[in-house]
């Protein structure tokens, strides 16, 4: 059991909460089971399966990206179905890299978040039979402190396991990578890296590879075969359904760069890792 999964389980214990790691970094999925860093609670498993769960894959694969820098101290997040979570992103250097998610719970004072009903028909459901912890006002101070100790744990070992990049390099390299990250899913060109970076597309071209170590074409789709593993993780989505969110419509060249990529298909990479 690696570290960072025993400061998970501490966390866990400590709030009664379940917790969940979405990995922009893409750095620790070696670090922590898949369970980890994809919502595989059993009542977030029903509501992804029910009306609201295209809204809550929405939310987890990129909605939340755009939100996290308005919730920069973490807000008590209630999803689409009316289930309750704290949310907590984690920057590095104004890079959004992590969220952490804790619950799903009930909330004793459900005006906290201004709800018309204690709970909605959607919540009941997807928590029947299940025991969710219940979060008291006067204990929110506590689990959000909890929840801080933890993010400052990984924000340090993000920042011990940086991949170093020159000096120079390095703020020029986040801003490409947050470009692509942003737009994977659009017909990407060049020339449109090259337009925020102020460069022609042939300088543009040399700046990528010397900044981030390979080719515009591998770095874009490096970016987007990362979307489709996490799609794959976190949905039920036919894989040519993921082909076209993660930006690769054609099904023929998704299956063969995913296989290059990870040595297996798409469908046998959702069966090892639990989609």
């Amino acid at each position: 059991m690696s570290e960072l999964e025993q400061a998970m389980i501490w966390f866990e214990q400590e709030s009664g909460l379940s917790l969940t790691l979405h990995d922009l970094s893409h750095r620790l999925w070696r670090q922590l089971p898949l369970t980890r860093v994809r919502h595989a609670h059993p009542a977030c498993e029903r509501v992804k399966k029910g009306a609201y769960g295209d809204r809550c894959l929405a939310f987890e694969i990129s909605a939340f990206r755009e939100q996290a820098a308005e919730w920069k101290q973490g807000r008590l997040h209630r999803c689409h179905a009316g289930l309750v979570e704290l949310a907590l992103p984690v920057f590095v250097q104004e890079q959004l890299l992590l969220v952490l998610f804790a619950g799903p719970a009930r909330l004793k004072q459900p005006q906290l978040l201004d709800w018309r009903e204690e709970r909605s028909p959607a919540a009941a459901r997807a928590e029947q039979g299940l025991e969710l912890p219940e979060l008291d006002a006067a204990e929110l101070p506590r689990r959000w402190e909890q929840l801080q100790q933890l993010a400052a744990r990984l924000r340090c070992w993000l920042q011990d396991h940086e991949e170093k990049l020159p000096e120079a390099d390095a703020p020029r390299a986040r801003q490409i990578q947050k470009y692509l990250e942003d737009h994977y899913a659009e017909p990407v060109r060049l020339k449109d890296v090259a337009e925020i970076l102020s460069l022609s597309p042939e300088r543009c071209r040399h700046v990528i590879r010397e900044s981030c170590g390979q080719s515009f074409s591998s770095l874009l789709m490096q970016t987007r075969l990362r979307a489709a593993c996490a799609l794959l993780a976190n949905s039920d989505l036919p894989i040519s359904e993921i082909a076209q969110l993660s930006g690769i419509p054609d099904p023929s060249t998704f299956t063969r760069s995913f296989r290059k990529q990870h040595q297996c298909s798409p469908r046998d990479w959702r069966k090892l890792h639990g989609g």
